[in-house]
């Protein structure tokens, strides 16, 4: 059934309940223009923050490596050779190696930080063997949620802004309809006070339009105190959807920032924050709004980012202090928008003023911290590492010196980090065209213990097959290509069905919802992939958008458990309900987008594979023609060591947690023997 069948036939069961069609009728024309203003300018700004590459040269296809945080994504592309591989490793500049990594950001060019071993080795912890099961290292924490029912907050007085009098005579008299509304708001009975209110509204009770505007501020008013946030969030978006022409266009902005406090996923708030300007802001810029009036800012900013408006985003996020809960996410969009803007020292920068904040305790009593921080270094880590493969060549030095900085970041990134397996992967590839094959070949080992097993980057094992083949270990290669497809081959295979049974928004929501809860019909090789694809913040946030309104719909038909016969019933209903399947869809579409994501970076996986093993073929002859004399290592690589400081622990097929930073695999190169 489409969106609209499926609407028509909730209003037709309305309809059937209630006694006025005309109502229903008009209350159902205001939602579809309500909502799909809405969804317009969600998706318009979820598509232009999509694709954010500060674009890697030099080596040819690309492992799309994508850091996303609240819609913004930063994203840099990894280099996978082309074409014929080579027979011996080309030349590449080295690296220095001093002590210990910098905690700091440099600004290019500078000395190169550390990417050697830490001096000081960690304590040994005994883990499981290779065969037994064990928990992830850094496994994904469980996303809070907000509150599934949270108490309706209590105003004080001076926030509960834009009343007006009641004048008991002449032209601006309000009816006894709308008078009657407003002692009720002014006694806090807002259910009673939002059913004479939209009795108002409707132009049921002959008031004037300046007392209709009233009615429509006041009733969403009532809404926020019922605890109907999202129906009082698409009342606010009617309201400023008028402008400046609205006369509770300026007071509907603290609302609006008391409302993205409250909604799981707050775009539709900042698309109405999105039609005022920082002059308009700046009025509560003092005492007690001053609070909302930086929280403001920052969604403003949020606003402007989305729009493409990059400078004037820049601006106004620059100017939420660090005091406020919301200073670290601003300066993080800051940074985001320079990196968009192609500049990377002021981006630098304002990712530096986040480590630096969280490092020194001035966090604003943000909730996530170390999230924010080890974001911040993943951003520095990627600008670094795209800064260094845009160098022209001839300029070596200067690109080994900026991955010398990338590594260095990404070496700030704590093992408990939920980010700590994709920045140990990407720390791979750095290592691997800095010229330093048994450190990337280390972390390939580490990336296989049994910790990571159901979070596995196979791109990893595409790395140490490039490797191998650079250094002539064709049984090396042989034997990895084999252990590929047989741990891979079944997962496309299951992911791609898995893809089919998600054709719609619908199914592939129903699917999310069924992976969440341990219950899915996923096919088994596929599950961990898939699982691994939902479990992303942005996505779970919509997921608990449509959970926060199954929660609204249950809390209308308790708040007004009186009044199911009258029109607020109905429009708040309706509201809900094509809230509801706006957010079904969309929260589909996007865990669509992910598993379609998982099958494609697997076949292009497959692909490369395939090249190496018929680069491997051609080479198997040659030496048949002309045999080399230099012995192969075995089929499984060289030794295997951890390097802690002045301690070399030989691995002994024993998996220890606090030696996955540091493993090194020996190899040879064979070629030109």
């Amino acid at each position: 059934m489409s969106r609209d069948a499926e609407l028509d036939a909730f209003v037709d069961l309305l309809r059937g309940a209630t006694p006025d069609p005309a109502i229903l009728a008009d209350a159902r024309a205001a939602t579809l223009t309500r909502a799909g203003a809405s969804l317009g300018s969600a998706g318009g700004a979820a598509l232009l923050g999509k694709a954010l590459a500060v674009l890697a040269l030099g080596v040819g296809l690309a492992l799309g490596v994508v850091l996303a945080f609240d819609g913004a994504v930063l994203r840099v592309d990894m280099p996978v050779a082309r074409g014929p591989l080579p027979k011996a490793p080309p030349e590449r500049a080295s690296i220095a190696t001093p002590s210990s990594p910098a905690r700091s950001i440099p600004a290019p060019p500078i000395a190169a930080p550390s990417i050697a071993a830490p001096s000081v080795a960690p304590e040994r912890v005994a883990t499981p063997a290779p065969a037994a099961t064990a928990r992830p290292v850094a496994a994904p924490v469980e996303r809070r949620a907000k509150p599934a029912d949270a108490p309706v907050a209590r105003l004080p007085l001076q926030l509960d802004v834009g009343a007006v009098p009641v004048i008991p005579s002449g032209p601006s008299a309000p009816s006894e309809t709308m008078a009657e509304a407003l002692r009720d708001y002014a006694g806090e009975r807002y259910v009673e006070a939002a059913v004479s209110l939209q009795r108002v509204v409707e132009g049921r009770s002959g008031d004037r339009a300046d007392r209709v505007s009233q009615a429509e501020f006041f009733l969403a008013k009532c809404l926020y105190h019922m605890g109907l946030y999202h129906a009082s969030a698409a009342a606010f978006d009617e309201v400023t959807q008028r402008g400046a022409a609205h006369p509770y266009f300026d007071a509907s902005l603290t609302w609006l920032a008391m409302l993205a406090e409250r909604l799981p996923e707050p775009s539709g708030v900042i698309a109405s924050v999105g039609r005022y300007d920082a002059a308009q802001l700046s009025a509560l810029d003092r005492g007690e709004t001053r609070r909302h009036y930086h929280h403001l800012r920052y969604l403003l900013g949020r606003a402007r980012y989305g729009e493409r408006r990059f400078a004037e985003a820049v601006a106004l996020l620059s100017g939420v202090p660090e005091s406020s809960p919301h200073g670290l996410e601003a300066r993080f969009f800051e940074g985001i928008a320079h990196v968009r803007m192609r500049s990377a020292q002021p981006a630098l920068r304002a990712f530096g003023r986040v480590i630096d904040a969280v490092e020194s305790g001035r966090t604003g009593g943000h909730d996530e911290p170390a999230r924010m921080r080890d974001l911040a270094w993943m951003s520095v880590a990627r600008l670094y590492y795209s800064l260094a493969m845009q160098q022209p060549s001839g300029r070596d030095a200067h690109a080994s010196e900026l991955l010398g900085h990338a590594i260095a970041a990404w070496r700030n990134i704590p093992l408990e980090s939920e980010y700590w397996l994709d920045s140990f992967f990407e720390e791979t590839w750095a290592l691997y065209v800095a010229g330093q094959p048994a450190r990337a070949l280390g972390h390939v080992h580490a990336l296989q213990s049994p910790y990571f097993r159901e979070r596995a980057h196979p791109e990893a094992l595409v790395v140490r097959s490039m490797i191998q083949f650079e250094h002539c270990q064709w049984d090396a290669v042989e034997h990895g290509l084999s252990g590929f497809h047989a741990r891979f081959d079944p997962q496309l295979d299951a992911a791609e069905r898995a893809l089919r049974m998600a054709q719609r928004n619908e199914d592939a929501f129903r699917m999310l919802v069924a992976v969440r809860a341990h219950n899915s019909r996923v096919p088994g090789p596929a599950r961990a992939a898939v699982r691994a694809a939902f479990d992303e913040r942005t996505l779970l946030r919509h997921l608990e958008e449509v959970r926060a309104l199954d929660r609204e719909q249950r809390r209308l038909g308790r708040v007004l458990a009186g009044s199911l016969e009258t029109s607020l019933h109905t429009r708040v209903a309706a509201d809900l309900a094509v809230l509801r399947s706006l957010a079904v869809d969309r929260t589909g579409e996007m865990a669509r987008e992910r598993l379609a994501r998982v099958v494609a970076e697997l076949r292009e996986r497959m692909n490369q594979m395939d090249t190496i093993e018929l680069e491997l073929a051609t080479q198997r002859r040659m030496e048949l023609e002309r045999p080399n004399p230099a012995p192969m290592e075995p089929p499984t690589g060289g030794r295997i060591v951890a390097v802690q400081g002045d301690q070399l622990w030989p691995w002994d097929g024993e998996w220890w947690r606090d030696e996955l930073p540091f493993y090194f695999q020996e190899i040879e190169n064979r070629c030109g023997r």
